[in-house]
């Protein structure tokens, strides 16, 4: 980064100043108000690495924060675990600026990771996952995607069934939100991400705050059965998280995707953004993948886990 300084920022307020003014705001990933909620300032601090020109004005933003992994002080993305299409900002007159520049200027142990290719550089980073993403624009409803876009007989067949039932949907409310989250942690245990208590903080906060969000139950005789959080920016339905009690009715977990397109269509939106992972049905939902990419240095291996 020849002629360009480079900044720590720390505090909070100066962060978000920073990052307000060259953040995109291309999606839910590129909000101050989202990722914040994720932030924990009692097991991270604030690394923000802010370029700037001869002028003193920023032109780059590298947000990140210093947690403990694996026993280790290490460097990741703003937010932790749960944040997704992380990138380097800048501004518009400087977009030759590659998270590449930024590399020689990260002090000890770094993982960041779920990095969306911006470039070469980021092209050919080794692949972390995918994040999914359905083009839902040009449907009239449900059923009209449904006809045109699932080529699965098992899954046309299971919709067709669970339509003959009973079942109903509500809008989920705080109480929901406990029950989601023991069914994913009897799901995945320890590795749900919910696990964390700040994660369930994060979303109760988010149903109370200012992000339109669609938080959806589903009932089997007035008992839920199947629960779906998700949040609505820039046009786009982010289903954030699913969690479903498969003793109660086989294939129950297929209405609730059912019903998640059915919400995102009906709202307008052109895309239904789901978090990475396949998790066993993205791809057979017809979602597009979208390679996510990391860069780590003096971490363990992927296998070995982040606590």
């Amino acid at each position: 980064m020849s002629a360009i300084s480079s900044v720590v920022v720390e505090d909070l307020e100066q962060a978000k100043d920073v990052w307000n003014a060259l953040s995109p705001h291309e999606s839910l990933y590129d909000e101050w108000e989202f990722r914040r909620l994720f932030y924990n300032p009692a097991k991270s601090a604030l690394r923000f690495i802010v370029a700037k020109d001869s002028s003193n004005k920023p032109i780059a933003l590298l947000p990140l924060q210093q947690s403990t992994i694996q026993g280790s002080l290490t460097l990741e993305f703003f937010g932790g675990q749960f944040m997704e299409c992380n990138r380097l900002f800048t501004h518009p007159m400087h977009s030759e600026l590659s998270l590449e520049d930024f590399l020689s200027v990260l002090p000890g142990n770094y993982w960041l990771d779920y990095i969306i290719p911006m470039d070469e550089f980021t092209k050919n980073l080794p692949l972390d996952d995918y994040a999914y993403s359905l083009p839902i624009a040009g449907y009239t409803n449900v059923a009209d995607f449904f006809a045109k876009k699932i080529d699965s007989d098992s899954i046309r067949q299971a919709i067709r069934k669970l339509l003959l039932h009973p079942f109903t949907f509500r809008e989920g409310t705080f109480e929901d939100l406990s029950p989601m989250v023991l069914l994913l942690e009897k799901q995945f245990g320890t590795e749900s991400l919910f696990a964390e208590p700040a994660y369930l903080a994060a979303l109760r906060t988010l149903l109370e705050g200012d992000i339109p969000c669609d938080f959806r139950v589903l009932c089997s005789g007035g008992v839920p059965v199947s629960f779906a959080f998700s949040v609505l920016y820039a046009g786009c339905y982010y289903f954030l998280a699913t969690a479903t009690d498969r003793s109660a009715y086989k294939d129950i977990g297929k209405l609730i995707i059912y019903h998640v397109i059915d919400r995102a269509i009906s709202k307008g939106c052109s895309h239904v953004e789901a978090a990475a992972g396949d998790c066993g049905w993205k791809e057979r939902w017809e979602f597009e993948r979208i390679p996510l990419h990391e860069y780590k240095s003096g971490v363990p291996s992927q296998e070995e886990g982040r606590e």
